[in-house]
């Protein structure tokens, strides 16, 4: 079995964790300072759109801002897919994919929520969570409202040490609703983090995710809609439109799909 490396207490300074911690950036994404350019329209039905809207808005909050885009583009095919942009960001550029630069990509993650803060006391009922994973070689997630540095230095030093591939995502000033977005986005249980105990729930199994400090994008399959047979849907979470239509942009560099509108 990999032995998974655990470090001794508050192993990153406070200056090392202030400097790796996310910094929020301007208005511009950080993904690509390109301009942006929309594909011609693709051809679509308003009645399918309509659909295909209705059918999103019962798989997220309510009153919750969606972007119609059209379909994430395969190396070689177009897949009727959907993707959801969440406030979730990576707690740490430490985290950051020396493959991607200042974003991560997993295939197939177990993402586990949890509803709290992650802290040094919750890292030996984490270690059977991490063996798992390191055993079976797969990507882990971790999403919470934030995290201690010793649960951030434990996952960084096992992903460089190459025992085990993983990150953490948190919510802008501790905010529980991008955690509630992305349960009803992955179907994933919610655990519990506390001063008492941790309790781990069942894991979400997104088809793909992507992440940067700021936002985190899962792509999930969508259910087969007679009506809508090509037709893809972003939704953007975020609690004002200026600010889901930035996501929005940040989505389309980052999955390379194109705008409907």
């Amino acid at each position: 079995m990999m032995k998974l490396l655990v470090p001794p207490p508050s192993p990153l300074s406070t200056a090392q964790t202030a400097g790796s911690r996310r910094v929020r950036p301007g208005p511009r994404s950080r993904i690509s300072q390109k301009p942006m350019t929309d594909a011609p329209p693709q051809d679509y039905r308003i009645h399918e759109l309509r659909a295909a809207i209705s059918w999103l808005r019962n798989q997220i909050t309510p009153g919750s801002p969606i972007v119609p885009l059209a379909t994430v583009r395969a190396r070689d095919r177009a897949e009727p897919t959907h993707g959801i942009v969440l406030s979730l960001g990576l707690a740490s550029s430490l985290f950051h994919d020396e493959q991607f630069g200042d974003y991560i990509v997993m295939d197939k993650p177990h993402i586990h929520l949890f509803d709290g803060i992650l802290s040094k006391n919750h890292i030996a009922s984490l270690l059977p969570l991490f063996e798992h994973v390191a055993r079976d070689r797969m990507p882990l997630l971790l999403a919470a409202r934030d995290a201690d540095e010793d649960v951030l230095a434990m996952v960084a030093l096992n992903k460089q040490r190459g025992s085990m591939r993983g990150a953490i995502v948190t919510t802008p000033a501790g905010r529980g609703a991008p955690l509630r977005d992305l349960h009803h986005a992955t179907g994933g249980g919610v655990g519990t983090a506390n001063e008492v105990e941790l309790r781990v729930g069942e894991p979400a199994l997104p088809q793909r995710l992507l992440a940067t400090l700021d936002e985190t994008v899962i792509i999930t399959p969508r259910p087969t809609l007679p009506s809508v047979p090509t037709l893809g849907l972003l939704y953007v979470g975020g609690e004002d439109l200026p600010a889901a239509r930035h996501r929005a942009r940040v989505a389309r560099e980052i999955l390379g799909v194109r705008s409907l509108n």
